[in-house]
């Protein structure tokens, strides 16, 4: 939804958002809780990849589906 929400400015510039690795649930996109978690869990791994040894990253999340909250959890 973040995508379909900067349609018109990405249209503007010419360069769209790849959906593929856009990290939501998403009926239209085919993209499940699952999914979401698997591309949360790729985006927390590459952070945790280029971040410096003895530094941390603080990360703001809200959400209101409680089935949500549990996925990131999990991780």
């Amino acid at each position: 939804m973040y995508s379909e929400l900067n349609f018109l400015l990405e249209s503007w510039y010419k360069i769209f958002t790849n959906i593929n690795k856009e990290a939501i649930v998403n009926n239209d996109q085919n993209k499940t809780v699952r999914d979401y978690q698997i591309l949360i869990e790729q985006c927390f791994q590459e952070n945790y990849r280029i971040l410096k040894p003895g530094h941390w990253m603080n990360v703001v999340f809200h959400n209101s589906q409680n089935k949500i909250w549990i996925a990131i959890k999990i991780y």
